[in-house]
């Protein structure tokens, strides 16, 4: 109910403010302890299988567990719904503030893929906001790591174009570029962005591309934390170069 509410623009403020988010979150974090739980009964009765059964090659365990499931579904809609949320510029700053931040992280973390390109898609929403203070917050809230991570993990397309996107998003502005290569405990994430761009680059995808090429350009436009050095030092130029000969 409260994920096709809040597909409805002009009640998504007041959803947030009578506490849907917290509700949302809590239900979610519930959804994937039941998931985590069975993924460990799983590996039980897989670990638990007997010789004989072994060695006739009986390997998959006769039960739904490998299929969909409610949990993955209720976690996949409240992501969904923070997504939907984060289309309202009104609602962004309140949504990051109540910490949905780690708990989106938390829950990208598993193995199911839907469920990471939901959150991939709800980080990406939450970071197309102008309000560089907001943006500030979710890198400080371990944010821009957690795209980081999923873009270099997923083998899923669209997951790596938002995270592609997200990447591109934080590193838009004067104030979260000046954060991210001066501030000191975000001195693991400036390596990693500057890794994970020179990945990314080598994509055969041109929006994820793209979104990399946007980024490498608004690293190049500052001089912050010696930004440009690190462009040579990662091989960027080399990738810009290499992109500019391709035919994609």
């Amino acid at each position: 109910i409260l994920c096709l509410l809040s597909s409805t623009p002009s009640i998504r403020v007041r959803m947030v403010e009578e506490g849907a988010i917290l509700v949302v979150m809590d239900i979610a974090n519930e959804a994937l302890c039941r998931l985590g739980n069975r993924e460990l009964e799983i590996e039980k009765r897989r670990s638990g299988m007997c010789f004989k059964d072994k060695e006739n090659g009986n390997y998959n365990v006769s039960t739904e567990e490998f299929e969909g499931s409610a949990d993955s579904d209720i976690v996949c809609l409240a992501v969904a719904m923070l997504t939907n949320l984060a289309l309202n510029a009104k609602t962004r700053a309140s949504i990051v503030s109540l910490g949905a931040v780690p708990v989106i992280i938390g829950l990208s973390q598993g193995s199911n893929d839907s469920i990471a390109r939901a959150c991939a898609a709800a980080l990406r929403g939450l970071t197309s906001d102008p309000d560089t203070a907001n943006l500030i917050h979710i890198m400080h809230d371990g944010g821009g790591r957690a795209i980081l991570q999923l873009a270099v993990t997923t083998k899923d397309l669209i997951t790596k174009r938002n995270c592609a996107l997200a990447l591109r998003n934080l590193l838009s502005h004067t104030e979260t570029l000046d954060e991210l290569l001066n501030h000191p405990n975000m001195s693991a994430t400036q390596t990693e962005v500057f890794r994970v761009l020179y990945i990314l680059m080598d994509a055969q995808d041109v929006d994820v591309i793209r979104y990399c090429m946007l980024a490498a350009y608004n690293l190049s436009c500052t001089t912050s934390g010696g930004s440009r050095l690190r462009l040579v030092q990662h091989h960027i130029v080399n990738r810009v170069v290499d992109i500019g000969h391709r035919d994609i």
